[in-house]
C-alpha cells in the first residue's frame, strides 16, 4: 500500500502542526526551547519497522508508550536511549536533586512527560481531522528496540507498518530523543479516509 504525494504532504502538515503542541508542552516542562525535526513517514515491514526503532544498535532503550484508537488505530511511543531519559527527568525534577532520587522517580517521571508529549500529538490531530482518538494510559517500557516492539505491536510476519518518526532536541542540554506513531495496514487505510475527508474539507474551503 502506497500513500499519495498529497496524502502523505498532509499526514507531514496534520504531524507538523501536532508536534508543535508537543514541543511547547516539553519546553514547559524543563523551562528550556525544545525543537523538533520535520516527520518522516515510511510504510515498512515488521522487520525494517524493528530495525528503525532502535537506529541500527543493541542500546538499551526507555519508551513511554499509548495504544490509541479512533478512525484509526496504532501505537505512539515515545523513544530515549536509557541514559537520556535519566538526563530529561534530571531536567524535569530539577538540578539540584540528587542523581539517585532521580532514578527512584524516573519511570513516573517518564510515564507523565509520554502523557503530555503523545496526548499533545494525538489530541492536536484528532482536532485538525474533526475527530474523536481516545489513548490508554501511558505505559514505560525499558530494554532492547526488539523487546519494547514485541510488547507494542501485534505480531503479523506480512503487516506493513506506517513508521512515523520525529527527532526532538533540547538545546543546551544533551538530550534527545523520538516520537513514533505506528499504524498496521488496516489502520493505513482508514488513516488514509480521514486524510481525505481532510482534504476534501480543505477544498471546499478554498472554494468558498
Amino acid at each position: 500500500m502506497c500513500l499519495s504525494e498529497m496524502e502523505q504532504d498532509a499526514i507531514t502538515e496534520l504531524l507538523n502542526v501536532s508536534v508543535s503542541r508537543a514541543a511547547v508542552a516539553l519546553s514547559r516542562m524543563v523551562d528550556r526551547p525544545v525543537s523538533m525535526s520535520i516527520p518522516v513517514l515510511r510504510i515498512l515491514s515488521r522487520d525494517e519497522a524493528l530495525a528503525a526503532l532502535g537506529g541500527g544498535t543493541p542500546s538499551p532503550l526507555v519508551a513511554v508508550g499509548e495504544r490509541f484508537s479512533g478512525p484509526f488505530s496504532g501505537s505512539a511511543l515515545l523513544v530515549f536511549p536509557e541514559t537520556r531519559s535519566l538526563r530529561l527527568v534530571h531536567a524535569i525534577l530539577g538540578e539540584r536533586i540528587p542523581l539517585e532520587e532521580v532514578m527512584d522517580m524516573a519511570e513516573e517521571a517518564m510515564a507523565e512527560v509520554g502523557n503530555v508529549i503523545l496526548n499533545s500529538c494525538l489530541s492536536g490531530m484528532a482536532n485538525m481531522l474533526a475527530c474523536r482518538i481516545e489513548a490508554t494510559l501511558p505505559t514505560c517500557y525499558q530494554g532492547t528496540a526488539d523487546q519494547i516492539f514485541h510488547r507494542t505491536i501485534r505480531h503479523d510476519g506480512d503487516a506493513r507498518i506506517l513508521f512515523t518518526s520525529i527527532d526532538f532536541s533540547i538545546r543546551e542540554r544533551d538530550i534527545g530523543g523520538y516520537i513514533v506513531l505506528l499504524l498496521d495496514l488496516n489502520a493505513i487505510a482508514n488513516l488514509r479516509q480521514a486524510i481525505d475527508r481532510y482534504i476534501a474539507s480543505l477544498s471546499r474551503g478554498a472554494g468558498g
